[in-house]
């Protein structure tokens, strides 16, 4: 199983109610929103958007959570799975 999670679907957040927590490897400023690339403990890294005015710096823990709403599970076989009693409260 894979979850996929888009690029807006992660905030940085305290490190008490993170999902994840990395090294910042690399910061790309791109104007109004900067893009991170984070090792994780198993040396994958995860890209995720930020706003410009976070305070970021090469080598230093970032934590993260996922949005779940939004966000998708996907089989072995690359299908998207159905969640039962998932929905998006937003809408």
């Amino acid at each position: 199983m894979t979850l996929g999670v888009g690029l807006d679907r992660l905030t940085l957040t305290a490190p008490e109610i993170a999902h994840l927590s990395g090294e910042a490897k690399l910061i790309e400023r791109l104007g109004d929103e900067t893009i991170l690339h984070l090792r994780l403990a198993d040396s994958e890294v995860l890209t995720i958007k930020v706003p410009s005015d976070v305070a970021l710096t090469i080598g230093g823990r970032v934590h993260a959570r996922i949005e779940m709403i939004g966000s998708g599970l996907f089989g072995e076989d690359g299908r998207a799975m159905r969640l039962e009693g998932v929905r998006d409260t937003k809408a």
